[in-house]
């Protein structure tokens, strides 16, 4: 009788879950958060079909298994809150619960990356300076009158502060990318923008990207992108010219990688008050009226506002709902100078020993006597002469 009723619990355990999973699918989760495709039912097409039939229903069967984003989503929970585990799959979770994507594979390694175990040697560096130099030849014959490479770094080399311990970084070399960038500074390559050096100054002040996702948020896109204005067209917006407010809250692609979309939601977006439009689109159909890949651009210079959620005070970022100051009138940067001393708020005392930029997009290197080396945004710094 005891084998039978054990026999009959065995039974049940696998019907059950797969009869109420499809009574119910309709009010279930069974999105698929995992950035890849799923594994569909198997053919039966072929007599190769029939002997594949197993693994590839098992293949199924694991990718669609009844409850399945439940079982996920309790599991990192526990992995995550219980026993501290700092790694799932790709995602690698930090601290305050900041997640980066640390994907270790041929051709995408960003933790080797961050570990500084991939640095490119002298020869990988004027190769890829004598790729460029063949690009730029090519759009240049074509009539372009400028040519410039911009590269974005990584979220863990901005926010290395919130990865985990445990993750080591080898050396002090700076990133491959970095290294790449020297390499072309020092040979006069100005086409090539490392755009760190742009983010940094703001990076401590202000959240340039997304918690949980892999992304510059609106405000980090802005200031790269009026990098790019000033380049190819002499004029920007400096940050203390807009208004910069908490916007809608994002959900991230690596929350949901780890099925933690319904947790992690304390995450804001900005809002650029008002916001110009420096370039305007234009998509170019065929005669089919088809979309094509090309598109033609346009000065366009009409301000456009968007509606602002609130205009609620500074938030540290690692608080929920992080956002920048309203607007503030343009401070007076003109008696910065190199080799003036200063004092910072947070910083302490320094010295200025270098500077950049124009207007209200000064960059105003530092040499603080405890701090160290600091980039800062002259206009919005908590900076005195002393």
């Amino acid at each position: 009788m005891k084998k039978k009723l054990l026999i009959a619990l065995f039974v049940a355990g696998i019907l059950c879950p797969n009869v109420l999973f499809v009574l119910f699918r309709g009010r279930l989760d069974t999105a698929n958060y995992e950035n890849r495709a799923l594994a569909p039912f198997p053919q039966m097409g072929s007599v190769s079909d029939i002997f594949a039939f197993p693994a590839s229903f098992d293949a199924f069967y694991n990718d669609h298994v009844p409850f399945k984003n439940y079982f996920v989503r309790l599991n990192n929970k526990i992995d995550r809150d219980i026993f501290g585990k700092t790694s799932i799959g790709d995602v690698t979770i930090g601290r305050d619960n900041w997640l980066f994507y640390t994907v270790s594979k041929e051709g995408e390694n960003a933790l080797a990356d961050y570990q500084r175990t991939n640095l490119y040697t002298q020869s990988q560096c004027e190769e890829i300076a004598g790729r460029l130099a063949a690009v730029e030849s090519l759009v240049r014959e074509k009539g372009a009158a400028q040519f410039k490479v911009y590269i974005a770094p990584n979220k863990e080399s901005v926010y290395s502060q919130y990865m985990p311990k445990s993750v080591k970084v080898y050396g002090d070399e700076g990133s491959r990318m970095e290294n790449f960038a020297a390499y072309m500074s020092e040979n006069g390559q100005e086409e090539f923008v490392w755009l760190k050096p742009e983010l940094m100054p703001y990076a401590d002040q202000y959240q340039v990207y997304y918690k949980y996702d892999t992304h510059l948020n609106n405000l980090g896109s802005f200031l790269i992108s009026q990098r790019m204005a000033e380049d190819l067209t002499g004029k920007a917006l400096g940050l203390d010219e807009v208004t910069a407010s908490q916007g809608q809250v994002v959900i991230g692609d690596m929350s949901r990688m780890i099925n933690q979309e319904s947790t992690m939601t304390d995450d804001h977006d900005f809002e650029i008050n008002p916001y110009y439009p420096e370039v305007a689109v234009e998509m170019v159909q065929d005669a089919a009226g088809e979309e094509e890949s090309f598109r033609t651009f346009g000065a366009g210079s009409t301000p456009v506002s968007t509606p602002r959620t609130n205009s609620a005070p500074v938030k540290r970022f690692g608080n929920a709902g992080v956002t920048s100051a309203p607007q503030q009138p343009r401070k007076d940067t003109s008696g910065f100078a190199v080799g003036a001393r200063v004092r910072h708020a947070r910083f302490g005392e320094g010295v200025i020993t270098a500077m950049r930029g124009a207007g209200g997009n000064v960059i105003i290197s530092v040499k603080f006597d405890k701090a160290g080396n600091k980039d800062l945004a002259a206009a919005l710094a908590p900076l005195e002469i002393i």
